[in-house]
């Protein structure tokens, strides 16, 4: 129903698509979650729910606002039900305010609605926009006048150079520096011979022109600065002098000087190292398998043949013994220590089978049944006798159908042999019969 046009008002609209893919159908319910509301201008507002149905899969509903200006109570929330046709509908609370006008439900709609109670809030106004263009100048005051500036400043220069100990912190300017005589008195100091009183006595102790050769001794002052033997040899690539970069000497052409004997394994003193000494050492050998033996966890791939008790899978069935796969209470056994080779099972039936995947998925067909408790073979499904592999069919067994055949007829289910044993009708019903299993070529007349 259309509102007063006073009331903020929220429009909702949706053009989802269906989950088939086609157009969205079905429809949505908008309903309060108080009953009414009050306002201080239409007075009370009975609250009922409002439904919209998606039409060629868009929808759009008009409710009032949860925080309309002037109404009691404000900030509550709607209950938003979702029934699309053929497709599971949904329900969520939604919080519809007015500074939102217009709500599009694919850009609010829960993708996961099932983690707990939660309310779908719009969202806050969008970012401030660029500032818009300068107001227009505003009028010029009245100009001041030129007397009044030059009083001012007169007042101020006065006040200025009356005042000398609060502007320049002393009572009398007399004693300030000028400019020229602070100049007078840097170039006396810089002329002077001696100005601090102390170049004479550096003099006498160690001359700038005598360049160290008036030191007391070279050697300790040497050795004070902590210099070297090599401080005072030439660079060159004989005995007795400094190596340069290319000196020969430093080669790696150099023959290496031999270890000690001693280090070897077998010597007083051998080279060894602990795991903990090389880096991730210690834990790189917990992750292999060791030789004695031990426990493979996960997968394993091998690569060329596998050796079981001495013997390999290499074709040379001669070199091992039997195979066995032991289970809790049951196993496997390839054996070719009897008269034949033997494929065995043990601790209950053996059935054999074939699955339809590669990876022992899809469906599991072929049953083969080797009775444990009797000796008895069962066959579940159909059974052809062929003349070679993948060859013709001679004979047909069909237990699921119930049905045989021999000699290449098709297989039918029991026959039913009639007629009089007194005359020749029987006869000519078994025959009949025993023709139509193959067992026989019916030729009598």
């Amino acid at each position: 129903m259309p509102f007063p046009p006073g009331l903020q008002t929220v429009t909702v609209t949706d053009n989802r698509a269906h989950p088939d893919g086609g157009p969205m159908r079905g429809r949505v319910t908008l309903t309060p979650e108080v009953s009414a509301v009050t306002s201080a201008e239409y007075g009370l507002i009975v609250m009922g729910e409002a439904t919209a149905e998606w039409i060629n899969g868009a929808l759009s509903l008009t409710v009032l606002a949860c925080d309309a200006e002037d109404c009691t109570p404000t900030g509550w929330t709607y209950r938003l039900t979702e029934r699309p046709y053929d497709a599971p509908g949904r329900s969520y609370p939604i919080s519809l305010p007015a500074a939102a006008p217009a709500v599009d439900l694919a850009d609010i709609a829960p993708t996961a609605p099932a983690e707990g109670e939660y309310v779908i809030v719009t969202g806050p106004a969008g970012p401030t926009g660029p500032q818009g263009p300068a107001g227009p100048q505003g009028p010029q005051g009245e100009p001041g006048s030129e007397a009044e500036a030059e009083a001012y400043t007169d007042t101020a220069v006065a006040a200025h150079a009356a005042d000398t100990t609060a502007v320049h912190g002393i009572a009398d300017t007399a004693v300030l520096e000028t400019q020229a005589g602070a100049t007078a008195k840097v170039a006396a100091h810089t002329s002077a011979s001696d100005p601090h009183g102390d170049r004479a006595y550096a003099d006498g102790k160690l001359g700038k022109a005598a360049n160290l050769s008036d030191l007391g001794s070279v050697n300790t002052a040497r050795t004070n600065l902590g210099l070297g033997g090599a401080a005072v040899l030439n660079v060159g690539t004989s005995a007795g002098t400094v190596a340069a970069g290319d000196d020969a000497r430093l080669s790696n052409a150099r023959t290496p000087t031999a270890h000690a004997s001693t280090h070897a394994a077998a010597g007083d003193d051998p080279v060894t190292l602990t795991q903990a000494q090389v880096t991730g050492l210690v834990s790189a050998l917990a992750a292999l398998l060791p030789l004695a033996g031990g426990t493979i966890t996960g997968g394993l791939t091998v690569n060329g043949y596998t050796t079981l008790a001495g013997g390999q899978f290499n074709g040379d069935f001669a070199a091992f013994g039997d195979l066995q796969l032991i289970g809790s209470g049951k196993a496997y056994r390839m054996r070719r220590g009897g008269a034949a080779l033997d494929f065995e099972g043990a601790g209950t039936d053996l059935l054999v089978s074939v699955w339809s995947g590669g990876d022992f998925t899809g469906t599991q067909r072929s049953y083969l049944r080797l009775s444990a408790d009797a000796q008895n073979v069962q066959v579940a499904g159909k059974v052809e006798y062929v003349d070679g592999l993948y060859g013709a069919t001679r004979h047909v067994l069909d237990g699921a159908a119930n049905t045989l055949g021999f000699h290449g007829k098709t297989p039918v289910t029991q026959q039913a042999v009639t007629g009089s044993r007194g005359g020749n009708a029987a006869l000519a019903s078994l025959l009949a019969a025993l023709d139509t299993l193959g067992l026989i070529d019916d030729q009598t007349t």
